[in-house]
């Protein structure tokens, strides 16, 4: 049985990453190596379908900046299709991840461009069949909420299935 291509909306975030073993004490520098990745709830997921052969769509909302062409270019280094709206006036989306030893997370968060994803960023063409996938941040208000609304109302009558993945939503 083949499995139908997949619509993820959601985020699309420009990671840093810093593994700290030991405490990071305020007011102090703390030395250690710092990647960067691809990241946000909605990518995540969409490169996971995307790495594991399914066909997969990515809608979201990047600043028109040298962060949003990275993250553009690594959604489609892992596969995904992405339809990304570039933002003129907010810079891309931007987290600080610490890792500890143990591989619990703490994220600082600058949404950044991603906040102001709108309706209009929702090309309905993309709605045609397949499963639709959205991330829970797209529930967390503004215009994100209208844009889930929007895609969930496209996708039953194009007969989509739908997931929602709830993340931690605050």
């Amino acid at each position: 049985m083949a499995v139908p291509p997949v619509l993820v909306i959601g985020d699309l975030l420009y990671d840093m990453l810093a593994k700290v073993d030991g405490d990071v004490t305020l007011g102090t520098d703390t030395f250690v190596p710092i990647r960067v990745a691809a990241g946000g709830s909605g990518a995540n997921a969409a490169a996971w379908l995307a790495h594991s052969g399914v066909e997969t769509s990515f809608v979201g909302r990047v600043g028109d900046d040298v962060f949003g062409g990275f993250l553009e270019g690594e959604m489609e280094r892992v596969g995904v299709t992405p339809h990304l709206a570039r933002d003129p006036s907010l810079p891309t989306g931007k987290v600080f991840v610490l890792v500890d030893g143990a591989g619990e997370r703490t994220m600082i968060t600058d949404r950044g461009a991603g906040e102001a994803l709108g309706p209009d960023d929702l090309p309905e063409t993309l709605f045609s069949g397949g499963h639709l996938h959205l991330s829970g941040y797209t529930l967390s208000g503004g215009s994100r909420r209208e844009v889930a609304t929007k895609a969930l109302r496209l996708a039953r009558e194009a007969g989509m299935t739908v997931s929602v993945d709830p993340s931690s939503v605050p």
